[in-house]
């Protein structure tokens, strides 16, 4: 009873701040361009600033730097690594500005061994209730690294990733639905996460942990004796190699199909747990799915 008292003036309160607001809309003129409630949502709501065309260029004395962390959201990503003596950074697009100067669209901040770089898509009002805007950012940021460089880790939302020559203890790499390609790189640990975003390069790559729902994975290993965690819930992984591979090998789906190359040995039963040993069993393969693929292939030629 008491339970239905406080539902019912729960009721009439909301009613009462939904009739006043109404009523101010009127009074104000909030009506006159768009039917409420839109106008009174947008009332109380501000817009995070305009789209503005641009282009940037920072470099950075990379002395101590040995770190770098990457966060932005619909930006596409380019990083590699060159005989270079310091880090460059250029962002060129649309991105918006809430205090109306490009420059405010990226953010750079060394702290010691780790350099911070950031743009502002991300970047809203905290004192709005809600923050929308009727306009689209869009861009592409290059960074040219020293080759002392050891960690890297990027954090995107929708923006694609481009790794390229780096040679790392640590490649960290988080999105939603971006894509990730990796070339010629060197990595004694990648780490990988996404929702539906695809994994896919070349390179030596010691420890792979890969987490996708639906995003495909594909990777050519140039080492034949990887330690590797995949876990995908549809989307297929394949690792290729040039050589004859040194795993041990652990498949469990519920309704995925396992492919060996012929080549390489000859393929178990299909069922939904599989376990193979190539070579002496040097290198670990845990690969776990519910409808995802798994593939072992060969290639004659890693690009």
């Amino acid at each position: 009873m008491k339970f239905g008292r406080l539902s019912m003036k729960l009721f009439l309160i909301t009613l009462t701040c939904f009739l006043l607001s109404y009523a101010s809309s009127v009074l104000g003129n909030l009506n006159s361009e768009k039917s409420f409630p839109h106008s009174l949502f947008t009332q109380y709501t501000r817009t995070i600033g305009s789209s503005q065309s641009v282009e940037i260029e920072k470099n950075i004395e990379s002395s101590e730097i040995t770190e770098i962390e990457i966060q932005s959201t619909q930006t596409d990503i380019e990083i590699r690594a060159e005989n270079v003596k310091q880090i460059s950074i250029g962002l060129k697009g649309h991105y918006i500005s809430k205090i109306n100067h490009p420059e405010s669209a990226l953010q750079v901040t060394a702290d010691g061994s780790k350099l911070y770089i950031k743009t502002n898509e991300n970047e809203f009002d905290e004192s709005a209730f809600f923050h929308i805007s009727s306009n689209e950012t869009d861009g592409k940021m290059i960074v040219v690294a020293p080759l002392n460089i050891k960690k890297v880790k990027i954090k995107t939302v929708s923006g694609d990733v481009i790794a390229n020559n780096l040679k790392l203890s640590s490649l960290w790499v988080e999105s939603v639905s971006g894509d990730t390609l990796l070339s010629q790189n060197s990595l004694d640990e990648l780490q990988f996460k996404s929702v539906s975003g695809g994994l896919a390069g070349s390179g030596a790559f010691l420890q792979v942990q890969a987490k996708s729902v639906s995003g495909g994975i594909k990777l050519t290993f140039s080492n034949n004796n990887p330690v590797i965690d995949f876990k995908s819930t549809s989307g297929d992984i394949q690792t290729f190699f040039s050589a004859q591979p040194d795993l041990n090998i652990q498949f469990s789906t519920i309704s995925g199909d396992f492919e060996l190359d012929p080549n390489f040995g000859k393929e178990q039963t299909r069922n939904s747990k599989i376990q193979l040993v190539l070579g002496n069993g040097l290198g670990k393969v845990s690969v776990k799915t519910i409808s995802g693929d798994f593939k072992v292939g060969r290639v004659d030629k890693i690009d």
